[in-house]
């Protein structure tokens, strides 16, 4: 449950940092994108014998959708950045 509301309001502040965009606001989001991409693959690392395959598989592609994100974020700072 904690994650859920964790996820709402991450994504309600993505949505407001959408409209308005600042570099520091967008650095942010991406640090927080990379450090739920490696939480993740550490969880997998250690929870491997605990969860299931279909799981684990799960939770990669989540954390491989989520690196592109942060991928695009770190394109986009460079455009915010010399605009």
């Amino acid at each position: 449950m904690a994650v859920g509301l964790f996820l709402i309001v991450f994504a309600s502040g993505v949505l407001f940092v959408a409209q308005r965009p600042t570099v520091p606001a967008v650095k942010w989001i991406t640090f927080l994108d990379t450090t739920w991409v490696v939480g993740s693959f550490i969880a997998i690392a250690f929870l491997f014998a605990h969860i299931s395959v279909t799981g684990s598989v799960l939770i990669a592609g989540v954390a491989l959708w989520v690196a592109a994100m942060a991928f695009l974020q770190r394109k986009g700072i460079r455009t915010l950045a010399t605009a």
